[in-house]
C-alpha cells in the first residue's frame, strides 16, 4: 500500500516536472518569437526611413536640379533681351546716320512765298482762350483730360506771327496734376510749323527729338485732295531711342463740328503712321480734324486693321 502511495506521489512530481519544462518552453518559445518579431519590425522600420530618406534625397535633387536648369533659363533670356536691345540700339542708330543726317530745322525755312489768304488758319491765335480736351476709351468715357491756354502771342495775328500756350495736365475728373509745360508754333503767311518739340508731342518736351523731311505746315486755304510731304520722327528717351514715319498725308474732307455750343469749321487729314520702339514695330492710321482758329480738335488713331485705339477731343471752349 505504501508502495502505491509512494508510486503515484512520484507520478504527480514527475507531472509538475512536465509541466513546468513545458511552461518554461512554451515561454522561451513564445520570447524567441517576439524577439524575432521585434527585430523584423525594427528591421522594417529601418528599411522604410532609408528608402524615405533616399526618396526625399532623390525628390531634393530633382528640384535643385529643375532650379539650376530655371536659373540658366532666366540668365540665357536675359542675356538674348540685353543682345536684342543692342541691336535694336544699332539698327536705330544707322537708320539715324541715314534718314536725320540733314534734320532740319526751323531757321532752315523759307517763309517768303506768298500764299493765297482765304480764312484764318487751323490754328489757335487768340490770346487768353482755353481749350479742354478729354482723352476718350473706346466707351467715350474720359480717361485724362488737358487745357491748353494762349498765353502769349507775338506778331501779327492771324497771318504773321507766333504762339505760344501752356499745356496743362489733369486726370479723368479734371483735377490737375501739377504738370504744365510750354509749347509754341510759328504762323507765316498763314501757314502753320511746329517747333520740334510741340510738332513731336506735348509729353516730349526736355527730350532729344530730330525730324527728317519737310515738317508738316497746313495752309489756311488747304481743302480736300491736297496732299503732303512725308516726314520722319526721332526720339531719344534716355539713350533709347524711337522712330516713327508718317507717310500719305492727305486731306480727305471738310467737316463743321460742333463743340461746346460752337460750329467749328474743319479738314480732316488722314496719315499712315509706322513706328519702331525696343524692337517693337505698329503701323497704323491717324484722323485729325483741325477746326480753323482752335488747332486740332480731334484726333482718332487706328490700328492697321482700321480698329480704333484713341481718341483725343475738344470738349469745352472758354
Amino acid at each position: 500500500m505504501m508502495l502505491l502511495v509512494f508510486g503515484c506521489s512520484m507520478e504527480s512530481e514527475a507531472q509538475n516536472i512536465v509541466n513546468r519544462i513545458a511552461r518554461r518552453a512554451e515561454r522561451a518559445a513564445v520570447n524567441a518569437v517576439e524577439r524575432n518579431v521585434s527585430k523584423k519590425v525594427e528591421n522594417a522600420v529601418n528599411e522604410a526611413v532609408d528608402e524615405a530618406f533616399e526618396e526625399t534625397e532623390k525628390k531634393a535633387e530633382k528640384e535643385i536640379e529643375k532650379a539650376e536648369k530655371e536659373i540658366k533659363e532666366a540668365e540665357k533670356e536675359i542675356i538674348e533681351a540685353a543682345e536684342e536691345m543692342e541691336a535694336v540700339q544699332k539698327e536705330i542708330e544707322e537708320e539715324e546716320a541715314t534718314i536725320f543726317q540733314d534734320a532740319v530745322s526751323l531757321d532752315e525755312y523759307d517763309f517768303s512765298i506768298d500764299y493765297e489768304l482765304v480764312a484764318d488758319p487751323f490754328f489757335g491765335y487768340k490770346e487768353g482762350v482755353k481749350l479742354t480736351f478729354a482723352d476718350l476709351d473706346k466707351k467715350g468715357k474720359p480717361t485724362a483730360h488737358s487745357v491748353n491756354e494762349i498765353t502769349k502771342l507775338e506778331g501779327e495775328a492771324p497771318f504773321n506771327c507766333t504762339v505760344e500756350y501752356t499745356v496743362s495736365l489733369l486726370d479723368d475728373k479734371k483735377n490737375p496734376l501739377g504738370i504744365e509745360m510750354v509749347q509754341s508754333y510759328s504762323i507765316r503767311n498763314g501757314i502753320v510749323t511746329f517747333d520740334e518739340d510741340s510738332f513731336a508731342g506735348q509729353m516730349l518736351q526736355g527730350m532729344e527729338v530730330k525730324i527728317s523731311g519737310t515738317l508738316f505746315r497746313l495752309p489756311s486755304n488747304a481743302k480736300v485732295g491736297d496732299t503732303f510731304e512725308d516726314y520722319s520722327v526721332l526720339i531719344n528717351m534716355g539713350g533709347i531711342k524711337s522712330t516713327a514715319h508718317v507717310t500719305n498725308i492727305r486731306i480727305t474732307a471738310e467737316e463743321t463740328l460742333t463743340i461746346d455750343g460752337v460750329d467749328i469749321e474743319c479738314v480732316v487729314v488722314e496719315n499712315n503712321t509706322a513706328s519702331k520702339a525696343i524692337g517693337i514695330k505698329s503701323e497704323g492710321t491717324q484722323k485729325i480734324w483741325y477746326g480753323r482758329g482752335y488747332g486740332a480738335v480731334r484726333t482718332e488713331t487706328y490700328d492697321k486693321k482700321g480698329k480704333i485705339l484713341t481718341t483725343n477731343a475738344l470738349v469745352e471752349i472758354d
